[in-house]
C-alpha cells in the first residue's frame, strides 16, 4: 500500500516502525513489501504485494538498508 505524501506532516503522523518514505513522494507500509531488488545501479525497487512497483531514492536507499539489515 502506496501513500502520495505531500509534506512531512502526514509522515510524522504513522508510525516509523510500520511505515517508509521510500521517496519524495510515497510513504509506503512495510508490511505490504513482497520482494526487494537491487538494481545494476544499486538503486532499490520495492513489489508491493500488489505488484506496484516502488523506486527508492537514493538518498532513502540508506536507511532502507539499515532497516531491512541489508
Amino acid at each position: 500500500m502506496t501513500y502520495q505524501a505531500s509534506g512531512n506532516r502526514l509522515e510524522a503522523r504513522l508510525p516509523s516502525q510500520v511505515f517508509f518514505r521510500a521517496n519524495r513522494h510515497q510513504i509506503i507500509n512495510i508490511n505490504f513489501i513482497s520482494s526487494i531488488a537491487t538494481n545494476v545501479d544499486a538503486s532499490i525497487e520495492l513489489t508491493l504485494n500488489n505488484q506496484t512497483k516502488v523506486e527508492v531514492s537514493r538518498r532513502q536507499s540508506s536507511a532502507f538498508k539499515k532497516l531491512w539489515s541489508l
